[in-house]
């Protein structure tokens, strides 16, 4: 943290995906700076430590703009739209110069990095072609900015949810477990 310049500011702002704060909470304790969290959502279970310094966009400490059982029911989703192309970080190595580098875990950058790049890279074009817009088109509020979204969870549709069963989400940090992204694919006859 240090080598990064973390100690150098008395407020440090982080932006995650978000649910409970962890990554947030867990700065503040070892840095014993302020840190301000800003999240797609943070749910109840947010560390009581930090609630008042933590932004939830979609949902706000539970409190939702629209039902929030479709981001709670397969939030794993989000988890793999908003990934880093990196792996998980399991560790540093200390270089000969004193300098630290990350250890990163590498099934996921062989089994998912180049779908989570595709993704980022095109809802990167639809925000510059927003931006090009954007005079015309006024604010984007949060319907507007997560309703293809939305529609793609809630239809449901097989040929879209089996690409997402396929991928594994790899917890590390917690339980070292895999996950699917999408658990529920139901075929109706």
């Amino acid at each position: 943290m240090k080598q990064e310049g973390l100690f150098d500011y008395n407020t440090i702002n982080i932006f995650d995906i978000g649910w409970r704060g962890s990554i947030q909470y867990s700065i503040q304790k070892m840095t014993g700076k302020k840190v301000i969290g800003y999240y797609l959502g943070t749910f109840e279970s947010t560390y009581p430590e930090i609630m008042s310094t933590s932004f939830g966009y979609l949902i706000d400490l539970g409190v939702h703009w629209y039902d929030k059982t479709w981001i709670e029911k397969d939030h794993m989703l989000f988890e793999f739209l908003f990934s880093s192309s990196e792996g998980s970080l399991l560790g540093f190595q200390e270089q000969p110069d004193g300098t630290a580098i990350p250890i990163e875990e590498e099934d996921f950058v062989n089994t998912n990095s180049d779908k989570v790049r595709t993704f980022q890279m095109s809802a990167l074009e639809i925000v510059n072609e927003y931006i090009k817009y954007s005079r015309y088109l006024g604010n984007v509020n949060k319907y507007d900015a997560s309703y293809s979204f939305l529609d793609f969870m809630n239809s449901k549709r097989y040929e879209d949810r089996v690409v997402f069963s396929a991928d594994v989400f790899i917890d590390i940090g917690f339980e070292n477990k895999k996950y699917r992204y999408v658990t529920n694919i139901r075929i109706y006859s």
